[in-house]
């Protein structure tokens, strides 16, 4: 399985008020939240195409928070030079493919 990449640089301590639709931002009790630059990951699917506990991304990257079409990782500094409109790769399992090969809203390619 892969998604689409929109990669933004941005700060881990958010502007404003946080509300209950919170995607993306750090989580503030954690005491490793600095406001230091990081590259996150803005991909194209949700929870209307696959459960993410049924896919594992193939490379080190930090699970932020999800929506019904978006899902957001962190990489952190980015050391595979991830860039947008790359392609980020991910293993899924059994009831993942399942899923995604029922879903409409997903492009699928058999090789």
């Amino acid at each position: 399985m892969r998604a689409f990449i929109l990669l933004e640089k941005k700060e881990q301590l958010p502007d404003g008020i946080i509300g209950d639709g919170n995607v993306g931002h750090a989580d503030l009790a954690s005491k490793s939240v600095t406001n230091a630059l990081e590259y996150k990951a803005v991909l194209d699917f949700g929870v209307v195409d696959v459960d993410i506990d049924n896919i594992k991304p193939k490379d080190d990257a930090q699970f932020v928070g999800t929506t019904y079409d978006l899902t957001v990782y962190r990489l952190g500094i980015n050391p595979k030079k991830y860039k947008t409109g790359k392609y980020f790769r991910f293993s899924p399992d059994y009831m993942a493919v399942a899923r995604l090969m029922n879903s409409k809203f997903i492009e699928k390619k058999i090789v």
